[in-house]
């Protein structure tokens, strides 16, 4: 199947909005403009292939669609005479690359997920039509017989219902409308609407109705329908939807139905207790509690929370969401009487219950056979003792013979190193040393820590260092099990038994806590991202700080501070990550001058403050202020945590003052309220004095400022990742980005 976007039109009553760019360009959210929003539409359908016409401001409307990156082929067909003739024959021009069922739609209709989402899923061809919608006095009318189209034209009345143009099209209907296109641009008849055409042979097709009702499906036209659609589109996307779940373990039909839900609004799944469920089938091989941590690190789940019976009554009437989403399985059974109360519910306030079909595989039917014998094991957090009868306890547990021991220089001037000096004496068990790595590993040496893993026949490993041994280790582990005769990276990663335990001696990065790695590879960062590597037992040794010289103190605390800041204002933060961020902000103020100064208690607590904010950025990953950090540490030579505190000082007050480019889909008051809970977790009143705060923090470390030349300013503003720039509340454009930059070095 291909799509077909008409955008030959010169969109003349919108004024000086299209003066400089296509209508199709025109922006409906500080995010999208109508065609970034039908692309990102299709490639989410699984469309790989659009025809897209064109007519004034061609190479804009290509150079834009590039810039867009999607992962889909356009084929750009030009009208050239767009200004004498309608998109017939745009379309007639575009006849030879549409030989395929086909999705039509111009190029200025705004549509939400759940009108398309029907439309690709109707059996046969359609066309998008209104039961509910007055009939217009200039716009499409479709004539309706027997649930077919017949007629469609700005003319007609009877019989007829409004319609727009986004159309399945089964490629032996469209065929036939489309040799009549062909027919009437041979004669010379290019100047009427598409549909002329389609009105001679009707009968010969089988276009039936689809019927969005009172569902956002509106052409922009002028300035009135923009902001018409515009205030509609943001009330699409402000709606809650409610989903209830179960399951001890996701799998893709789970993952599928997620989707569908989070394009209808903003997600809230709630877990469903353990006495509900054992009620009903076997006991839970997790806890409610795990189930609750899953679904919070699933991307497009707003917020998670408990349902404490098999009865959505409370949480529909303490949330009252405008949607419930459930399969089609619970019409008959002992859920039936739940869905008629869920039903009857929805129907007092005005909600309603969509239905997708269950996903009756085999293969997850053998996935819920097997579940228990799957247990998810919770990352455990240990305080260390004087003896370090915590690691003996880890090895005799999981009966350790040979153990890796990854390691940075910094092992050498800390107490620990003595418990692992006699370590193989005490336990009778190999301890094999590996620290062949630089800061900013390389990937070869990953390479050399498996092929060593190999020859002593290692089952675990044990990590002591700051964030390269930390993902160093980690990608020893997820390579562990791979094939050494080609490249890791390029292979898929499958989870492995390997056990990993990690003892961070920094207070920053956080790494212990996260599903992310870091390797360099010919010189370009690489970016590994696995569950599976994240640590199943963190020890905090306070000890470990003791000598850890100031400066890196002081950079690595700011980096943990700012990987709680910008997960709490990520765009994809959930009710946990929150949480998590909440938490580290208030120990790391409350810490900082402790720990600066050597105290224990202060040394642990920051320790376990840092992890906690890894495991805010595991599920929200870092935004602006990371995305704009990295060049700067290899320019000027300054510690990453260094470089991210000048970043996010510019960057909070520079996002207070440009709030109406709020990109968050929870829109401008929603990252206001996130504002003040990161003033209040500091321990100030307001935003302003919460981006304050920050600079006077960054002022009293003493935080050397570098002053760049202009090539090195240009360098700056082009090195920024534009993925990590995705996960910002505010829009940062490349002026913005380089007026930031500026403010930085100030």
């Amino acid at each position: 199947m291909k799509a077909l976007i008409l955008n030959s039109g010169m969109g003349s009553r919108m004024g000086v909005l299209t003066s400089e760019h296509p209508k199709c360009m025109t922006e409906i959210s500080p995010r999208e403009t109508i065609l970034s929003r039908q692309l990102n539409q299709l490639c989410e359908a699984g469309i790989e292939e659009v025809v897209m016409t064109t007519g004034c401001f061609e190479q804009v409307l290509i150079d834009y669609c590039d810039s867009l990156a999607l992962p889909i082929r356009i084929t750009f067909v030009n009208n050239p005479v767009y200004n004498k003739t309608n998109y017939i024959y745009s379309i007639f021009c575009a006849k030879d690359y549409l030989d395929d069922d086909i999705i039509l739609m111009h190029g200025d209709l705004v549509f939400e997920n759940e009108v398309f989402d029907k439309v690709l899923e109707f059996e046969g061809s359609c066309m998008t039509v209104s039961s509910t919608l007055e009939l217009p006095e200039k716009d499409f009318k479709a004539v309706i017989s027997d649930g077919e189209i017949k007629k469609v034209g700005i003319e007609f009345f009877d019989s007829a219902m409004a319609a727009q143009p986004l159309y399945k099209l089964e490629k032996k209907d469209w065929k036939v409308w489309l040799d009549k296109i062909a027919e009437f641009c041979d004669s010379g008849n290019t100047g009427c609407y598409a549909e002329n055409a389609l009105n001679e042979v009707s009968e010969n097709t089988s276009i039936k109705i689809l019927d969005f009702k009172d569902s956002l499906c509106a052409e922009v036209d002028n300035p009135e329908d923009l902001e018409d659609v515009s205030a509609r589109l943001k009330a699409v996307e402000s709606r809650t939807v409610y989903m209830c779940f179960a399951t001890d373990i996701i799998h893709s039909g789970h993952i599928n139905i997620i989707k569908k839900a989070r394009r209808l609004g903003r997600l809230t799944v709630g877990i469903l207790s353990d006495e509900a469920i054992a009620g009903y089938r076997r006991a839970t091989v997790l806890p409610a509690s795990d189930r609750r941590d899953m679904f919070e690190n699933i991307v497009g789940v707003s917020k998670v929370v408990d349902q404490a019976t098999l009865s959505y009554k409370d949480n529909l009437l303490k949330y009252k969401p405008d949607i419930v989403v459930h399969g089609d399985d619970w019409e008959e059974g002992f859920q039936k009487p739940i869905r008629e109360e869920v039903l009857s519910i929805l129907e007092s306030y005005g909600g309603r219950l969509i239905e997708y079909p269950y996903t009756n595989d085999k293969k997850y039917r053998k996935i819920d056979k097997k579940i228990e014998k799957i247990i998810f094991a919770n990352q455990r957090i240990l305080e260390a003792s004087e003896s370090y009868a915590e690691i003996d306890g880890y090895i005799q547990e999981n009966k350790l013979h040979n153990i890796m021991l990854v390691h940075d220089d910094s092992l050498q001037f800390l107490k620990i190193r003595e418990y692992f000096n006699s370590l193989e004496t005490r336990l009778g068990i190999k301890l094999v040393r590996f620290s062949n790595f630089r800061p900013n590993p390389e990937y070869e040496s990953a390479v050399e820590g498996v092929k060593l893993f190999h020859e002593n026949n290692c089952e675990a490993i044990i990590a002591v260092g700051g964030g390269s041994a930390m993902d160093t280790a980690k990608c020893i582990k997820l390579y562990s099990n791979m094939d050494d005769s080609k490249n890791y990276l390029e292979q898929k990663i499958i989870p492995n038994d390997v056990h990993l335990m990690a003892v961070p001696t920094t207070a920053g990065t956080g790494s212990e806590a996260t599903r992310f790695a870091v390797l360099y590879y010919n010189g370009e960062k690489q970016s590994i991202t696995d569950v599976s590597c994240i640590p199943e037992l963190v020890l905090m040794d306070a000890s470990t700080l003791e000598t850890l010289p100031l400066y890196q103190k002081k950079s690595t605390m700011m980096d943990a501070l700012c990987h709680a800041i910008e997960s709490f204002w990520s765009v994809n933060s959930t009710e946990k990550s929150r949480e998590y961020s909440r938490k580290a902000i208030q120990e790391i103020i409350k810490n900082k001058d402790g720990y600066l100064n050597n105290d224990k208690d202060s040394n642990l607590a920051m320790l376990k403050a840092a992890n906690i904010a890894g495991k805010a950025i595991n599920i929200t990953q870092t935004t602006g202020g990371h995305a704009m950090c990295y060049k700067i540490t290899s320019l000027f030579g300054i510690a990453h945590g260094h470089a991210a505190a000048l970043c996010d000082r510019r960057l909070f007050p520079f996002m207070i003052n440009h709030m109406d480019k709020t990109v968050d889909e929870r829109g401008k008051g929603y990252l206001e309220d996130i504002f003040q809970q990161i003033a209040e977790a500091m321990g100030v009143g307001s935003a302003k004095e919460a981006a304050d705060s920050l600079c006077l923090i960054v002022d009293e470390l003493e935080l050397s400022i570098p002053s760049p030349t202009e090539e090195q300013y240009d360098i700056l503003k082009r090195s920024v990742n534009p993925v990590r720039l995705n996960n910002n509340p505010v829009e940062l454009m490349l002026d913005d980005i380089d007026a930031i930059y500026h403010a930085i070095f100030q």
